[in-house]
């Protein structure tokens, strides 16, 4: 079950990766804020979340939907800041790489 789990977590990794901020952004922001007028869904479902209004199965999916674009914004971020801190902690040590190496041979 770990197999899957690790290649679904890959697959999705890199798809994350290929996506560009300048596409999601703008869509998320879209999304989020559709409709304009009288006031955008993802606000009006905030509120009926808060208040505990949010019951009826339309507009939990409405909620969902217009958070989804900066959920994978959200995603996005997370899985560059947590690449760039693995990169940050991996150190380049030739040494230990040939002791590897040797190992393997073995």
């Amino acid at each position: 079950m770990t197999a899957a789990f690790r290649w679904i977590g890959d697959h999705l990794g890199a798809w994350l990766d290929r996506l560009s901020y300048w596409i999601i952004g703008p869509l998320a922001l879209l999304l989020a804020l559709a409709p304009f007028y009288p006031e955008p869904h993802l606000w009006e479902t905030s509120r009926m979340l808060v208040r505990g209004e949010l019951t009826e199965p339309i507009y939990i999916f409405d909620f969902f939907m217009h958070s989804s674009g900066l959920v994978l914004v959200g995603a996005k971020i997370g899985r560059d800041l947590l690449r760039d801190k693995t990169d940050e902690n991996e150190t380049h040590d030739p040494q230990t790489e040939e002791i590897q190496r040797e190992a393997g041979d073995r």
